[in-house]
């Protein structure tokens, strides 16, 4: 088990990328991103929810079970981007990049939790 570390080199500062920030983007959609301040993925996801959720519900009044599933997998398959988002966005932002291999341990909201 991994995620990845990014250092800000002035400042030292410390960001986590975690698989609980799929999660969380997954709950949170655009707010996510905006919170994180990648603005540009935080419009895309605005405007893909907002097209997603008017077809999800043009849906149940249409009856057409398969603009529902269409646009719950269209959401899904935006979320799995959230990871490599986030990693291009901190590159671009010159922050440094390190791999952290954490073997037994998982981690939940910033706290290491053994596994064993």
């Amino acid at each position: 088990m991994s995620h990845f570390e990014y250092t800000n080199p002035s400042n030292s500062y410390t960001e986590k990328v975690v698989n609980l920030d799929v999660f969380l983007a997954f709950l949170f959609g655009p707010l996510f991103f905006f919170a994180k301040q990648a603005w540009g993925w935080a419009i895309v996801m605005s405007v893909a929810w907002s097209t997603i959720s008017f077809f999800f519900f043009a849906s149940l009044f249409l009856y057409n079970n398969f603009l529902i599933i269409a646009s719950v997998a269209a959401y899904i398959i935006l979320i799995m981007f959230t990871k490599p988002v986030l990693r291009k966005h901190y590159k671009r932002l010159g922050w440094t990049e390190s791999e952290v291999k954490v073997q037994g341990k998982e981690l939940y909201f910033g706290n290491q939790i053994d596994l064993k």
